[in-house]
């Protein structure tokens, strides 16, 4: 059994940031297990005390700062954390239904309106509706990445029309 002055000598040696192996060849592998053990089940409570240290840091160092800009006014100080949300419009953004397109428009018109697109949402339709073969598209522009997804279309209709 280990005794206090090296159970708190192995807290302090893996807080620093010392390896377990290093530590078990210095002292008893058993005791530094139960100290790592304790430490690991401990760590949630540690987290939320550093959390609280750091945000009472950045309180006096930003009361410093304003005590330094003006010593007549009060401040009250708020810190707020937010997750910045990437591209939420994008992320809803609906994808056309080319076969709908292909109904309401003629080829030609479906085309023209489908080269208007960036060439992201083109590719987004091809793999919603259709195989993707990234290879074979890659260098496509977008007028020929319209022209595609009019064969495909024009295809699956073809196939569909011989079992009517």
């Amino acid at each position: 059994m280990g005794s206090k002055g090296v159970l708190k000598e192995i807290e302090k040696a893996l807080l620093d940031g010392e390896s377990r192996d290093s530590l078990n060849k210095k002292y008893n592998k058993a005791t530094v297990t139960r100290v790592y053990n304790k430490l690991k089940k401990d760590d949630d409570s540690m987290c939320n005390e550093l959390k609280e240290d750091n945000e009472k840091e950045l309180e006096k160092l930003l009361r410093k700062a304003l005590d330094l800009i003006s010593n007549e006014e009060k401040y009250e100080i708020t810190i707020s954390v937010k997750k910045k949300d990437n591209n939420i419009s994008n992320m809803h953004e609906d994808i056309i239904n080319p076969f709908k397109l292909y109904d309401e428009l003629s080829k030609d018109s479906m085309a023209n309106e489908l080269k208007e697109k960036d060439r992201d949402y083109l590719i987004k339709i091809i793999k919603k509706y259709f195989n993707y073969n990234s290879k074979l598209l890659k260098e496509y522009t977008n007028e020929q990445l319209a022209v595609y997804i009019c064969s495909e279309v024009e295809k699956v209709l073809n196939i569909g029309s011989c079992f009517k």
